[in-house]
C-alpha cells in the first residue's frame, strides 16, 4: 500500500470512528430520557382511561376526549420550525429556515423546498424533499434527500475562463431530535449526512472545485440544541451547535468543522407567519481544494433571513424566503431565495 493510500484510509477510519463516537454519545443521552418518557406516556393513557370510564361524571370528560382530538398543549407546540436545505453558493452560511405553524401534532411531515443562491463564481440551484415522522418517547426520525444544479466560474480552465455546470443528488441526511422539558420547548438535533452525492465530477479532465460538486465525499454530522419560546404574537427561537465536516476525502477535498448560533422571531396573522433571523457561523479552520488551502476564505459568516408562509389550505402551507449571507471576505458573499410548500397526514 502506498504513503497516499494508507493516508486516505487513515482518514476514512477516523470519520467513522467519529461518526460512531457521537452517535453513541446521542444515543447514551437519549435512551434513559426515552425510557421516562414511554413510562409518562403510559400514565397518561391509563389517566385518560379512568377519565372516560362508565362510572365518571359527564362534566369530567374533556371536549378533546369527546371529540377524540390529539392533546394541543406545550408538548406538542403549535408554533414549530422545519430545517430547510442549507443553500449553496461561495461562503454558503446558514440555510434558509422554514418558520411557520406546525400540523398541530400530526405524526408523519412531508416537505419539498427549492432553493437558489448566487454568489462571486457559483450559483447554485437545490430541490429538497424531507420526510420526518413522530415516534414515541418525544423523538422525530426523517430523511432529506436533495438534488442539485451547480454552475461555477472558474479562471483557471485550461488557461482561460470558464462556467462549468454539473447537476445532481446531493448529500442524504438522516435527521433525528427529541424533546426535552415539561413543556417540550426545548430540543436537541442530531443530523447526519451520507456521502450519496458525487463529490469527484470532471468537466474534460478538469475536476471541479469542491464547492461546485454535488457531494462531500465523506461523512458529516452535526448536533444542535434550540429553545422555543411561544408567544401570543408568535415564535422566538433560540439555538447553536457543532457541525463537522466529515474530515478529508479521496481527491483531498476537506471542509473544516463549525460552531453556528442562530436566533428568529415570528409574527403571526390570521393567515401568515412572517419571520426574521440571523445565523452565525464560525469556521475552526480553513478549507481544502484537491490539498490546496483556500487562502481567500475568512472565518466568519452571517446570515441574515426574512420569512413568510401562507396558509393555502389547513393542510398545505407554502413558505417564501429570501437570505443574504454576509462574509469576511467578499467572496463570501451571497444572496438567496427559498418557495416550498408542506403537507401532513
Amino acid at each position: 500500500m502506498t504513503r497516499d493510500e494508507l493516508k486516505r484510509s487513515r482518514v476514512r477510519t477516523v470519520d467513522v470512528a467519529a461518526i460512531l463516537a457521537l452517535g453513541a454519545a446521542v444515543g447514551a443521552l437519549f435512551l434513559p430520557c426515552a425510557a421516562r418518557a414511554f413510562a409518562r406516556a403510559s400514565a397518561r393513557s391509563r389517566v385518560r382511561e379512568l377519565s372516560l370510564g362508565r362510572d365518571c361524571a359527564p362534566w369530567r370528560v374533556s371536549r378533546d376526549a369527546l371529540l377524540g382530538v390529539r392533546p394541543s398543549g406545550s408538548e406538542l407546540v403549535t408554533w414549530g420550525n422545519v430545517g430547510g436545505c442549507g443553500v449553496g453558493g461561495t461562503g454558503g452560511g446558514g440555510g434558509i429556515r422554514w418558520i411557520g405553524r406546525r400540523s398541530g401534532g400530526a405524526p408523519v411531515e412531508v416537505e419539498l423546498l427549492a432553493n437558489v443562491s448566487r454568489g462571486e463564481d457559483l450559483t447554485s440551484t437545490s430541490t429538497s424533499l424531507k420526510v420526518t415522522g413522530d415516534v414515541p418517547g418525544r423523538f422525530n426520525l426523517g430523511v432529506q434527500v436533495p438534488y442539485v444544479d451547480n454552475t461555477r466560474h472558474v479562471d483557471d480552465f485550461w488557461g482561460g475562463e470558464a462556467d462549468l455546470s454539473v447537476s445532481g443528488l446531493g448529500d442524504a441526511s438522516l435527521l433525528i431530535s427529541r424533546k426535552f422539558g415539561l413543556e417540550g420547548r426545548t430540543s436537541a438535533s442530531l443530523t447526519l449526512g451520507i456521502p450519496t452525492g458525487e463529490h469527484d465530477v470532471q468537466v474534460q479532465s478538469y475536476t471541479l472545485p469542491y464547492d461546485a460538486q454535488p457531494g462531500k465525499g465523506v461523512f458529516t454530522a452535526s448536533l444542535t440544541v434550540e429553545q422555543s419560546l411561544n408567544r401570543d404574537w408568535g415564535p422566538i427561537i433560540i439555538g447553536g451547535g457543532y457541525n463537522y465536516g466529515g474530515g478529508e476525502n479521496d481527491i483531498e477535498n476537506y471542509r473544516a468543522d463549525s460552531l453556528t448560533g442562530y436566533c428568529y422571531v415570528g409574527y403571526r396573522t390570521e393567515r401568515l407567519v412572517h419571520s426574521v433571523g440571523a445565523n452565525v457561523s464560525i469556521a475552526l479552520g480553513k478549507d481544502r481544494n484537491l490539498g490546496n488551502e483556500i487562502e481567500d476564505q475568512g472565518a466568519f459568516l452571517l446570515s441574515l433571513q426574512y420569512g413568510v408562509e401562507v396558509t393555502l389550505t389547513y393542510r398545505v402551507p407554502a413558505f417564501f424566503a429570501v437570505m443574504a449571507t454576509l462574509g469576511e471576505k467578499s467572496s463570501q458573499n451571497s444572496a438567496a431565495l427559498a418557495l416550498g410548500v408542506m403537507t401532513f397526514f
